[in-house]
């Protein structure tokens, strides 16, 4: 997350303060010491419905999930309020839906409005197909900041990427009204672009097309990941040979554009080509202060989860999220992953973990 991101959120949201800080100062303590949490973790990522409308060449999600997206795509209303009370009751302050895609999400509205009832920081990640037609819900809702994924800066390679045409003027029109929509109280625009082999030599113009359409522009690698059907493609891997050209795009990248030269972008070409020189060099911070809930209300401590099996540590329909929080399989994680331990992944949220790191042991 970056800083102009917190700063949004802090002055948007400063009736949260003293959640943020009580949990961040329990988060804090159980990651340095080994005493039991208090309160839940400080981020939570929901996967709120397992339906998605696009079939990305990259994702297998939809084709692996058919059967599932034809039934129990969603919990019902009443279960998901539950549990966004339960959320907050236990000190999590910021919650973004995901999915599958949110927009789908039959009662999104709604949730998000007892989100914001319950004094969290909402973030809402979709692939923007919908964006305009659901511009109006989501700024009656009150949500803080919409992520959207745009793997392109014009319709021929982002359709090239997503796989359905009409997708870039749907996102662009999404943001035009959610800009106009929200004018007296500004939702936080972030553009996601998930870099692959198809798109890299295009990352100026992107810049250069959005940089002054939404807040914030962050760039995240695209890998094999099982765990959320990331399958990708020949066409869209790199190889060795594109390491020379992709570093030299990238350095100009970052040098032209000094709000993204940060440790968390500098990085990424050495995950991308040489991922063993980030062994030991980032924590982990997956069950404290990160956790994630899938559409049926499974908690896991990360969605990406690999280093061991990615099994869920109990159902919050039938569990006080503090109850699965300290227990064993979530204490076991915790404890491996301030050892340094942590799986080969690149997820967008390092651009926090970077900072926590600082604080937390600023002296490695």
């Amino acid at each position: 997350m970056h800083d102009n991101k917190l700063i949004y959120a802090f002055k948007k949201n400063k009736g949260s303060f003293p959640r943020l800080f009580s949990t961040f100062l329990d988060n804090s303590i159980v990651f340095l010491t080994k005493k039991s949490p208090q309160k839940g973790p400080l981020f939570v990522v929901w996967d709120i419905t397992a339906n998605c409308n696009l079939r990305c060449l990259f994702c297998g999600f939809g084709k692996t999930n058919d059967n599932i997206l034809q039934s129990d795509t969603e919990l019902p209303l009443e279960q998901k309020i539950k549990i966004i009370k339960n959320l907050a009751e236990r000190g999590v302050w910021f919650l973004s839906f995901c999915g599958g895609e949110p927009l789908l999400c039959k009662d999104l509205e709604q949730i998000v409005k007892e989100a914001k009832s319950q004094k969290l920081v909402v973030n809402v990640s979709t692939n923007g197909f919908l964006l305009e037609e659901k511009a109006r819900t989501l700024i009656n809702s009150g949500v803080d900041f919409v992520t959207i994924s745009i793997d392109g800066y014009n319709p021929e390679l982002l359709e090239q990427v997503r796989g359905h045409k009409g997708l870039f003027e749907k996102i662009e029109n999404g943001i035009k009204a959610i800009r106009v929509l929200s004018k007296k109280s500004p939702v936080f625009i972030e553009a996601r672009y998930l870099i692959n082999k198809k798109n890299y030599f295009f990352m100026h113009d992107f810049v250069k097309v959005f940089g002054l359409k939404v807040n914030s522009i962050i760039f995240k690698p695209i890998y094999q990941n099982p765990n959320v059907f990331y399958n990708v493609p020949e066409e869209m891997k790199f190889s060795a040979q594109d390491e020379a050209s992709f570093k030299e795009q990238f350095t100009t990248l970052l040098k032209n554009y000094k709000s993204l030269d940060t440790t968390y972008h500098r990085n990424i070409p050495l995950f991308l080509f040489h991922p063993e020189q980030l062994k030991g060099k980032f924590l982990c911070f997956a069950g404290t202060f990160f956790g994630g809930i899938d559409f049926k209300g499974n908690l896991f401590t990360c969605h990406e989860l690999t280093i061991v099996p990615n099994e869920s540590s109990g159902n919050l329909n039938n569990s006080d999220l503090i109850d699965l929080w300290r227990s064993e399989k979530i204490n076991a994680l915790r404890t491996l992953f301030k050892t340094g331990a942590r799986c080969n992944c690149w997820m967008d949220r390092f651009s926090l973990n970077i900072p926590l790191q600082k604080i937390l042991v600023p002296f490695p």
